[in-house]
């Protein structure tokens, strides 16, 4: 697995005009209903804080576009198609996190995972859920929190290939970062430095970044383990941020690693 994030696919709902059309409505919808996971989906679930510029192009109020979004829902719900109702949902469910609406966040997050009812078949769906779920209940609700964090932290840990890089991931990974030390778990502690680093890579953040890139190569040293896929990738980062610090007996150090 890379630390570095592929290119995100586009993922855009079209113009305000063609939400009128009953035709093109249903074929956005059949689209959202597709099974399993589609690269294209990704923006759906890693939904940053300029989400909205290049997911919803042709929306700049974000009232108009919750409307819009409701009404597929409704949609959705009408004719039964389970998959597009559960992502319109968690897409709604976002939109209120952002306006800090947490209560009604929570109903869309928790319809969402009704809806699936079990199901993993897009699995980064459900990761996605659970971390923002997550993520609300340690604000509102304690008892949940108990019984959602252990599950949303394995999926977090134990999902290849894991795309989001949201503030609810970061805040669930420093949790089972904390949970990985405390059982004295080498392999789930580097795993969550893992995902951590490449989190705050996504966001452009080699300082907060430095830190879990470190212990990586300690695990690394301590495991006995062979030479691991990631292990050139991370000394190059480490060589990149160690040259921004003006530390160049560290780069070498790195380079040579990675060489």
């Amino acid at each position: 697995m890379s630390l570095q994030d592929p290119e995100e696919p586009s993922f855009c709902l079209e113009a305000e005009d063609d939400w009128e059309d009953p035709e093109a409505l249903i074929s956005r919808l059949l689209f959202l209903n597709t099974s399993g996971y589609k690269a294209s989906f990704r923006g759906l679930y890693n939904v940053a804080l300029p989400w909205l510029s290049g997911m919803f192009c042709s929306f700049s109020d974000e009232g108009e576009l919750t409307g819009r979004l409701a009404q597929a829902r409704g949609a959705a719900k009408k004719a039964g198609l389970l998959l597009a109702l559960a992502r319109l949902c968690f897409l709604l469910g976002r939109l209120c996190c952002r306006r800090l609406k947490l209560s009604q966040a929570r109903v869309y997050f928790e319809e969402t995972l009704g809806t699936l009812e079990g199901s993993f078949g897009d699995l980064f769906q459900v990761v996605a859920v659970y971390a923002n779920l997550t993520s609300i209940y340690r604000k509102q609700n304690r008892e949940n929190c108990t019984q959602v964090v252990p599950k949303a932290m394995a999926l977090l840990l134990g999902t290849p290939g894991h795309i989001c890089s949201t503030e609810a991931d970061g805040e669930l990974l420093q949790l089972a970062l904390q949970w990985a030390v405390g059982g004295q778990s080498l392999q789930a502690e580097a795993r969550a430095c893992f995902l951590l680093a490449r989190h705050h890579v996504h966001l452009k953040q080699p300082e907060e970044a430095l830190s879990f890139l470190e212990r990586m190569l300690l695990l690394h040293r301590d495991s006995g383990a062979p030479d691991a896929a990631w292990l050139s990738d991370c000394s190059l980062l480490l060589a990149d941020i160690y040259s921004g610090k003006c530390l160049p007996h560290l780069v070498l150090s790195c380079v040579k690693v990675a060489s």
